[in-house]
This record gives C-alpha cells, sequence and structure tokens, in this order.
C-alpha cells in the first residue's frame, strides 16, 4: 500500500515539471545505483550510470554527450566523489554542469560545496529531490539537502 501511494505520487507531479534532462549518476553500490535510475526515469529524465569517479570523466569527455547535471557519490573505489569534483572545477566546460553530492551520515557538506558542488543531498535521495530537480538546477543557489 505504501508503495502505491508513492507510485501516485509520482504519477501525479511528474507532470508538474516538464523539462527533460540528461543525467550523469555516478555512483558505487548497484542497488543505489540502480534505484536512482528507476526514480529519474520515472520522471522522463535521461540517465547514465557509472560505478566510480575514473568512469564518469571518461563518459563526461565523450564529446557527442552533454550532461545537464551529475548525481555523484561520496565514497567510490578508483576514484571518489571529491576527487572527481575538484578534476571537473579544473575544467573549463565540464566545470559548467552542476554536481550534487550524494552524502551518508554526518558528512560534512561544506567541503564539497567550497569545491563547487551546487548542493549536497542525504542519502536515500528523496522523491521530492528527482522531482524538483529541473527548477533546482536552473537556480543558481547552493544548498544542502533542499
Amino acid at each position: 500500500q505504501k508503495l502505491s501511494r508513492i507510485k501516485a505520487s509520482m504519477d501525479s507531479s511528474s507532470t508538474s515539471s516538464t523539462q527533460k534532462l540528461k543525467i550523469l549518476i555516478v555512483e558505487d553500490d548497484t542497488f543505489q545505483r540502480v534505484a536512482l535510475m528507476d526514480l529519474a526515469e520515472s520522471y522522463w529524465h535521461e540517465t547514465i550510470a557509472v560505478e566510480n569517479g575514473q568512469l564518469a570523466l571518461e563518459e563526461l569527455k565523450k564529446a557527442e554527450v552533454n550532461y545537464d547535471v551529475i548525481l555523484l557519490d561520496n565514497f567510490m573505489p578508483i576514484m571518489d566523489g571529491l576527487e572527481l569534483l575538484i578534476t571537473l572545477q579544473g575544467d573549463e566546460e565540464l566545470k559548467k554542469i552542476p554536481v550534487i553530492i550524494m552524502c551518508e551520515g554526518e558528512e560534512p557538506h561544506f567541503k564539497y560545496l567550497n569545491e563547487g558542488a551546487k548542493a549536497c543531498w542525504d542519502k536515500p535521495i528523496r522523491i521530492k529531490n528527482m522531482r524538483e530537480l529541473p527548477e533546482f538546477i536552473k537556480g543558481g543557489s547552493r544548498q544542502k539537502d533542499v
């Protein structure tokens, strides 16, 4: 019954935001990655998902792909979220893409915001976050857990 209410909430609010986004999801946990893809796609966003920062960087450097936003896990193998964020900020084109860090627990959000993240969202990502994502990335402010 709870799942039915969530789905009904998603269906009724999906039409309120018609902007389709291209989202790069960077998450090493398979369950979290698939859940984020499903949630984003329920709002008609297009998603590509990778398991670590190095693969994300490779994906971002493909000339034919333009992302509207990056949902970035903070702790990952090979290249973590902070390392990727710093790398992106050093590239004139890639630093234009808004980055939302996905944090767990009491992780200090300020270090990501200071390095250029648009926001830090606590895991698990809330339906409200995904529903309001188009309006949020259009805005210029940075926030913790909108």
